[in-house]
């Protein structure tokens, strides 16, 4: 009975304890509850006093905050390069004009093939043409020329685009010779060799315009007539860089024709020159007698023999024979003079 009593003196206040603690719990939760929602109540009034202060519409501060969502927009620029091409540039092929007259030059083709503008023009030869005004025309798609020499020009322009890319082209011109005289302005005769049996007859033609002497490529015929009746023709050809040819007859016989008449009987122009105008048609003439033709001379030096005997012994010295000839044209006489000397032994 002791034992059990002093079990129950301990348990009571262990349980009294712990209603205790429950009790001042609950009191407490009662009490705190109330004081946090006003506090709440507070803040929300101060939140909605502070918004209407600086002119802002009160937030609700009851609401659960919603997450916004945000889009952002990525652009991606690409460049793609393209080559720049030249603009293309073609002057018009197969041009004859008349010597000393104006014409416009202009390409029959000058475009880009990208479409971008062409911003440089220029003529960047005109083979020593006369412009009727350079400054105006020099960088134009025309030029206004002209030539006085007959002949093949080649002309050249060029084209630059905004990007820099220039393209260029060139074509021939041919400027026609104007009507043509022929001249026979000089002659040669010559023997064919020391016999003095055959000569010939050379003629050398001049051909000119209005503008001076004609450098184009030009077939020039000359008929020789011999004294004995019968005749020949042959023929010469100018050129780009001489407006003169010289024609030569066959060689004949000295004993039978004594004189060559040379006369121009055509002038005309050869494969090579497409702008030949026209010749006038006189044809001059000239005449050489045989006469005019210097003698061939041939002089022969016999050589001589010399035998000297010394002392039993016979020394032969032999001499060899020397021929000098003179051979001579209308311009020009070459003399050969060869001389031997003679050895002579004497004896002691």
């Amino acid at each position: 009975m002791r034992k059990l009593r002093r079990n129950e003196s301990r348990t009571r206040p262990r349980g009294a304890a712990l209603v205790e603690y429950v009790l001042l719990l609950s009191l407490f939760t009662l009490a705190a509850v109330p004081a946090i929602s006003n506090l709440k109540n507070d803040e929300k009034t101060a939140l909605r006093s502070t918004s209407t202060k600086i002119g802002g519409s009160p937030v609700p501060t009851d609401v659960a905050p919603t997450l916004r969502a945000t889009t952002t927009t990525t652009t991606t620029t690409t460049t793609t390069l393209r080559p720049n091409n030249p603009p293309t540039v073609h002057l018009p092929d197969g041009i004859v004009v008349d010597p000393d007259t104006y014409r416009t030059y202009s390409p029959d083709v000058l475009t880009d093939p990208e479409g971008d503008p062409i911003t440089l023009k220029n003529w960047t030869s005109v083979n020593g043409a006369t412009w009727q005004d350079q400054a105006r025309d020099q960088n134009t798609e025309n030029a206004v020329l002209k030539w006085t020499s007959p002949g093949l020009k080649t002309i050249c322009f060029s084209a630059t685009d905004s990007l820099g890319a220039t393209g260029s082209d060139c074509c021939d011109v041919c400027v026609k010779t104007g009507v043509v005289a022929a001249a026979i302005t000089g002659t040669s005769a010559n023997y064919q060799d020391a016999t003095n049996s055959a000569w010939r007859l050379r003629a050398t033609v001049n051909i000119t315009n209005a503008w001076g002497n004609v450098r184009v490529p030009l077939t020039i015929t000359v008929r020789f007539n011999f004294s004995n009746g019968t005749n020949e023709s042959k023929t010469c050809s100018t050129s780009t860089s001489s407006s003169s040819c010289t024609a030569s007859s066959s060689y004949v016989s000295a004993a039978a024709v004594s004189s060559i008449q040379a006369t121009v009987t055509l002038v005309a122009a050869n494969a090579s020159t497409p702008c030949f105008g026209s010749w006038n048609g006189v044809q001059p003439t000239t005449t050489v007698n045989r006469s005019a033709a210097p003698l061939i001379t041939t002089t022969t030096t016999r050589a001589t023999t010399t035998t000297t005997t010394t002392r039993g012994t016979t020394t032969t010295t032999r001499a060899t024979t020397s021929t000098s000839t003179t051979r001579a044209t209308t311009t020009t006489t070459r003399a050969t003079t060869t001389t031997r000397p003679t050895t002579t032994t004497f004896s002691s």
